[in-house]
């Protein structure tokens, strides 16, 4: 093959070699775009984590004002708080579910309904590589910690409807329990963030990798360019050195110059 190459005309090893190296950088471009919008992806993830964490954290403080004040208002705040902090845990947590039995139009429409600080086409980003990395270990534990949050989420909702309806000894006892649910649903939102940031950490390295692949790809080729276009240059220049060499001896043919 090499010396197929070198029997081609310079102008032919040219055109190779640029289309070489422009295939490499098309490939490098399409791996750049991937990972800048794997980085957008996971910036999402982390808005969409605090989000869930203020929402869950003013349910926390109306609830507690319901029941120091008894006032009705701040209960309808608690449901209308803890139940964005829901739909988001839950709808993160269904996300391969949403994934495998909507269609791509159906699912962005869908995820794009709940997690309002998202516009469409970031929805359309995070559907996408989501769906390409549900075999990543850190993707499946965002999944598996949203989803642990909704099954917790539940079991506060179900506790704080109880204790609403009971007094007593019985509340108090609920009370208890309530307290011991949201140490758990505290701990969960810093889970998510950590992973988030492990995401971040991943998506970040493979850009480091994929520049550093690009300029060695792009340094080795100029190289090649170099050394062809060289020897293309110097063999048929040294040919007719020779053949002039052997014309001043008296030796050999112009014709062949």
């Amino acid at each position: 093959m090499i010396k197929q190459f070198f029997k081609k005309s310079i102008q032919n090893k040219i055109y190779s070699i640029v289309g070489i190296m422009a295939f490499v950088v098309l490939l490098m471009v399409l791996i750049a775009n991937y990972t800048s919008t794997t980085l957008n992806m996971v910036t999402s993830f982390a808005r969409m984590e605090r989000t869930h964490s203020v929402s869950l954290s003013d349910a926390k403080t109306n609830l507690y004002k319901y029941f120091l004040f008894n006032d009705p208002v701040y209960l309808q705040e608690y449901k209308k708080y803890i139940e964005k902090a829901n739909s988001y845990s839950h709808t993160f947590g269904k996300l391969p579910e949403l994934i495998k039995l909507k269609q791509h139009e159906e699912a962005v429409n869908i995820f794009n309904d709940v997690f309002t600080e998202v516009d469409r086409q970031e929805t359309d980003i995070i559907i996408t590589r989501t769906n390409l990395l549900l075999w990543h270990p850190i993707v499946k534990k965002l999944i598996q910690i949203a989803a642990n949050t909704d099954r917790i989420t539940g079991e506060y909702k179900e506790t704080v409807e109880k204790i609403t309806k009971t007094t007593g000894y019985e509340r108090i006892t609920l009370l208890l329990k309530l307290k011991q649910i949201e140490v758990q649903l505290e701990d969960l939102p810093k889970q998510f963030s950590d992973a988030v940031g492990e995401l971040s950490l991943f998506a970040s390295n493979l850009v480091a990798i994929t520049l550093w692949t690009v300029y060695i790809l792009l340094t080795a080729i100029s190289l090649l360019i170099t050394i062809f276009v060289t020897k293309s240059i110097t063999i048929p220049l040294r040919k007719i050195k020779d053949s002039f060499k052997s014309l001043a001896k008296g030796e050999g043919d112009l014709w062949y110059c």
